[in-house]
């Protein structure tokens, strides 16, 4: 079963750091998660924190090789394709599947205009006094 968890996201490091870095990061959450409760802001519990220090520790030794752990990229759009291509098509337009609306956009503008001139006629009646006879 593979497991999700990122010990360097957890840590809130990145990827590939030393374990100085790492004992600090845990130090700095683990002082969060005993003032609550054992739970690390974030939600973090303080075990996985454990976890993720001890996985930083001992068993990651060459960051570069450890094909288990997934990585976030600084920057997300760094793999994203430059220009059109084979991997990147442009864009296609596609022929109109419905009829002309001419008709029906008419109706919905008077439909508009209607009550428009009703929410004024409204609002003028509202404000409006008769004169005194």
């Amino acid at each position: 079963m593979a497991d999700d968890r990122n010990p360097y996201v957890m840590l809130g490091i990145p990827f590939g750091a030393v374990r100085d870095v790492a004992t600090r990061a845990f130090a700095k959450r683990a002082r969060g998660a005993r003032r609550q409760r054992g739970v690390a802001p974030g939600g973090v519990p303080l075990t996985e924190l454990t976890w993720a220090l001890n996985q930083v520790e001992e068993n990651i030794r060459d960051p570069r090789t450890a094909l288990h752990v997934f990585r976030v990229p600084a920057d997300p759009w760094a793999l994203e394709p430059r220009a059109e291509g084979v991997l990147r098509p442009g864009p296609e337009r596609l022929s109109r599947q419905s009829g002309p609306s001419d008709e029906s956009w008419s109706r919905l503008l008077d439909a508009a205009r209607v009550e428009a001139l009703h929410q004024i006629h409204q609002h003028i009646a509202a404000g409006a006094q008769l004169p005194a006879r």
